[in-house]
Protein backbone atom coordinates (compact mmCIF):
# COMPACT_ATOMS: atom_id res chain seq x y z
CA UNK A 1 0.00 0.00 0.00
CA UNK A 2 1.38 3.34 -1.13
CA UNK A 3 1.28 7.22 0.51
CA UNK A 4 -1.71 7.97 -1.99
CA UNK A 5 -3.74 4.50 -1.37
CA UNK A 6 -3.43 5.42 2.86
CA UNK A 7 -4.40 9.59 2.28
CA UNK A 8 -7.64 8.04 0.35
CA UNK A 9 -8.94 6.16 3.17
CA UNK A 10 -8.03 8.56 5.60
CA UNK A 11 -10.18 10.94 3.55
CA UNK A 12 -13.03 9.49 5.09
CA UNK A 13 -11.92 10.27 8.63
CA UNK A 14 -10.62 13.41 8.22
CA UNK A 15 -13.26 15.10 5.92
CA UNK A 16 -16.60 12.74 6.49
CA UNK A 17 -16.32 11.84 10.18
CA UNK A 18 -18.06 14.51 12.02
CA UNK A 19 -17.67 12.61 15.60
CA UNK A 20 -14.35 11.59 15.61
CA UNK A 21 -13.13 13.84 12.83
CA UNK A 22 -12.28 17.15 11.36
CA UNK A 23 -16.04 16.53 9.39
CA UNK A 24 -18.90 19.51 9.59
CA UNK A 25 -21.56 19.52 7.69
CA UNK A 26 -21.91 22.04 4.79
CA UNK A 27 -24.88 23.27 2.68
CA UNK A 28 -23.46 23.92 -0.91
CA UNK A 29 -25.49 25.85 -3.42
CA UNK A 30 -24.85 25.71 -6.92
CA UNK A 31 -25.87 28.49 -8.99
CA UNK A 32 -28.63 26.75 -10.34
CA UNK A 33 -30.12 26.80 -5.98
CA UNK A 34 -29.78 23.15 -6.56
CA UNK A 35 -28.75 22.35 -2.61
CA UNK A 36 -27.50 19.97 -0.41
CA UNK A 37 -26.00 19.02 2.56
CA UNK A 38 -22.19 17.33 2.53
CA UNK A 39 -19.61 16.63 5.07
CA UNK A 40 -16.37 18.27 4.37
CA UNK A 41 -13.50 20.03 6.61
CA UNK A 42 -13.62 23.86 7.11
CA UNK A 43 -11.22 26.83 7.85
CA UNK A 44 -12.35 29.59 8.96
CA UNK A 45 -9.38 31.85 9.99
CA UNK A 46 -9.18 35.42 11.07
CA UNK A 47 -5.49 36.00 10.94
CA UNK A 48 -3.05 36.57 8.46
CA UNK A 49 0.55 37.34 7.65
CA UNK A 50 1.91 39.55 6.34
CA UNK A 51 4.65 38.12 3.79
CA UNK A 52 6.37 41.33 3.32
CA UNK A 53 7.17 41.88 7.13
CA UNK A 54 6.02 38.22 8.44
CA UNK A 55 3.80 40.45 10.94
CA UNK A 56 0.37 39.16 12.02
CA UNK A 57 -2.07 41.14 10.59
CA UNK A 58 -6.05 41.12 10.44
CA UNK A 59 -7.65 39.06 7.63
CA UNK A 60 -10.17 36.55 7.18
CA UNK A 61 -9.29 33.45 5.00
CA UNK A 62 -11.49 30.59 4.97
CA UNK A 63 -11.64 27.43 2.59
CA UNK A 64 -13.60 24.35 2.31
CA UNK A 65 -12.45 20.80 1.32
CA UNK A 66 -15.38 18.53 0.00
CA UNK A 67 -14.73 14.84 -1.72
CA UNK A 68 -15.60 15.47 -4.86
CA UNK A 69 -17.63 11.94 -5.07
CA UNK A 70 -19.74 13.06 -2.57
CA UNK A 71 -20.50 16.38 -4.40
CA UNK A 72 -21.59 13.56 -7.41
CA UNK A 73 -23.48 11.10 -5.16
CA UNK A 74 -25.35 14.11 -4.22
CA UNK A 75 -26.36 15.16 -7.70
CA UNK A 76 -24.30 17.97 -8.46
CA UNK A 77 -23.06 18.11 -11.93
CA UNK A 78 -20.57 20.25 -11.77
CA UNK A 79 -17.75 21.25 -9.35
CA UNK A 80 -17.74 24.33 -7.28
CA UNK A 81 -16.05 27.77 -9.00
CA UNK A 82 -15.58 31.01 -8.86
CA UNK A 83 -18.57 33.08 -10.65
CA UNK A 84 -17.41 35.05 -13.35
CA UNK A 85 -20.36 36.54 -14.71
CA UNK A 86 -21.50 38.76 -12.01
CA UNK A 87 -25.12 38.87 -13.50
CA UNK A 88 -25.77 34.88 -12.24
CA UNK A 89 -25.66 33.81 -8.98
CA UNK A 90 -22.58 32.12 -7.15
CA UNK A 91 -21.59 28.94 -5.94
CA UNK A 92 -23.08 29.22 -2.18
CA UNK A 93 -21.32 27.71 0.77
CA UNK A 94 -22.71 27.64 4.54
CA UNK A 95 -22.05 26.60 7.74
CA UNK A 96 -22.23 25.99 11.31
CA UNK A 97 -19.19 26.70 13.40
CA UNK A 98 -18.63 25.05 16.29
CA UNK A 99 -19.64 28.04 18.85
CA UNK A 100 -22.91 27.48 16.82
CA UNK A 101 -22.63 30.31 14.77
CA UNK A 102 -23.50 30.30 11.40
CA UNK A 103 -21.24 31.37 8.32
CA UNK A 104 -22.26 32.35 4.55
CA UNK A 105 -19.27 32.63 1.72
CA UNK A 106 -19.17 32.28 -1.92
CA UNK A 107 -16.75 30.19 -3.88
CA UNK A 108 -13.77 32.58 -4.78
CA UNK A 109 -11.48 29.69 -6.38
CA UNK A 110 -11.87 25.53 -7.04
CA UNK A 111 -8.82 23.76 -7.12
CA UNK A 112 -9.85 20.02 -7.33
CA UNK A 113 -7.18 17.61 -6.55
CA UNK A 114 -8.02 14.34 -8.95
CA UNK A 115 -5.20 12.20 -7.21
CA UNK A 116 -7.02 12.83 -3.93
CA UNK A 117 -10.28 13.66 -5.05
CA UNK A 118 -10.93 16.32 -3.05
CA UNK A 119 -11.89 19.92 -4.04
CA UNK A 120 -10.35 23.29 -1.87
CA UNK A 121 -12.17 25.74 -2.22
CA UNK A 122 -11.14 29.19 -1.37
CA UNK A 123 -14.48 31.32 0.10
CA UNK A 124 -15.30 34.88 0.05
CA UNK A 125 -17.62 36.49 2.73
CA UNK A 126 -21.08 36.53 1.31
CA UNK A 127 -24.00 38.78 2.83
CA UNK A 128 -27.21 37.28 1.89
Amino acid sequence: MNFLDIAQQDKSFTLKDSEFGFGTVITLTDPDLFSAEVTGRTNDISLAIDPNTGVAVSGRTATVAIDMQELTDKGFSSLPAAQSDKTKKPWIIEWIDQLGESHVFTVLEGNPDKALGIILCTLSFYKK
